[in-house]
């Protein structure tokens, strides 16, 4: 005789952020838009068959994804493989009078990394460089857009007069408007900027990345440009990254805005850090909780922290200790 049993039904059970049912699985909060799929080497941007809707289906550009007509808020863009474009972030497809938002751009390989040996790209990870015939003016990517979220990609742009990533804003007629960007665990490697804030986007999050070898004249880690100036850099988070062998680390007038768990080298393998951290015409921002190697009372360290003033509130840890004001050793 069968064990007897009692039919209690579905049931739910809530593990994480994903709800598991005897349905389709469904994530909770789930972003509205669409996955979309890119891979340089084993992708096409032919229309048919290669839709961008799947792995098989890859399209094998940035660009040929944002002139889709289909693409719009919230869509998910996975990238594999090494990308050599420039690109610029959309208007919406069907109202114009605005770009896209919320769109997430997320490198597949277990850490973002330089997935090439030579030049044939190797494993999962995913490279974002500039193409062959460089334009020393141009971002490798371009954000317009409110809300967009970078992870897990590296970052090499090879011309001299640009950044890897530009949080552009612009306040025309149509505006271009990137406050709300979120860059996370990322690596960024260059010969200009990694990061560049131009026109003073708002609510900026820069966590979890590593940015080295920064090393020509003027070269800065995540730097910014007065541009239109229709924002004022406003509640930034700098928090958790490292800063290696770079001329000038951070140098962004940012207001109300808080750097805090970072790691800032001073003595790199080819140059000693000008600026560790620059927030000239900022005010009432918060710099906590990081470690610079270089003593509180170094020689020349008052040009290294700026401004020298009581605009800002500090307490970090030297090589000399923990100190609670502003570095001024002249």
């Amino acid at each position: 005789m069968p064990p007897s049993y009692i039919p209690f039904g579905a049931r739910t059970l809530l593990v994480g952020d994903i709800k598991l049912t005897h349905s389709t699985p469904v994530a909770r909060n789930p972003k509205p838009g669409i996955a979309w799929y890119v891979d340089p080497q084993g992708g096409s941007d032919t229309a048919s068959p290669n839709t961008g809707r799947s792995w098989a289906a890859a399209k094998a550009t940035m660009d040929a994804v944002f002139t889709e007509s289909t693409f719009s808020d919230g869509a998910t863009i996975y990238l594999t493989g090494v990308l050599r474009e420039y690109a610029s972030t959309p208007t919406h497809p069907t109202t114009t009078t605005r770009y896209v938002h919320d769109v997430s751009i997320i490198g597949v390989g277990n850490v973002p990394r330089q997935a090439l040996t030579g030049t044939t790209h190797n494993g999962a990870g995913a490279t974002w460089m500039s193409p062959t015939t460089v334009v020393n003016a141009s971002a490798l990517l371009k954000i317009r857009g409110q809300g967009w979220h970078i992870e897990n990609i590296y970052f090499n742009n090879a011309g001299t007069g640009a950044p890897a990533i530009d949080i552009f804003r612009d306040g025309e007629t149509v505006e271009a408007d990137a406050s709300h960007t979120r860059v996370i665990g990322c690596k960024f490697i260059g010969t200009d900027d990694g990061i560049l804030a131009t026109g003073g986007p708002n609510f900026v999050q820069i966590r979890n990345n590593e940015f080295f070898n920064f090393t020509g004249a003027g070269d800065t880690a995540i730097s910014y440009l007065v541009g239109a100036g229709v924002g004022t850099h406003l509640m930034w988070q700098i928090t958790d990254n490292v800063f290696i062998n770079n001329v000038n680390h951070i140098v962004v007038p940012c207001r109300g805005s808080f750097i805090s768990g970072n790691h800032f080298g001073h003595v790199g393998a080819d140059v000693t850090t000008t600026k560790h951290v620059d927030l000239t015409n900022g005010s009432r921002n918060t710099v906590m909780g990081n470690f610079f190697e270089v003593a509180h009372a170094e020689t020349g360290s008052a040009a290294m922290f700026l401004p020298q003033s009581t605009a800002n509130s500090w307490y970090n840890f030297y090589r000399d200790g923990d100190v609670a004001l502003v570095p001024a050793t002249a």
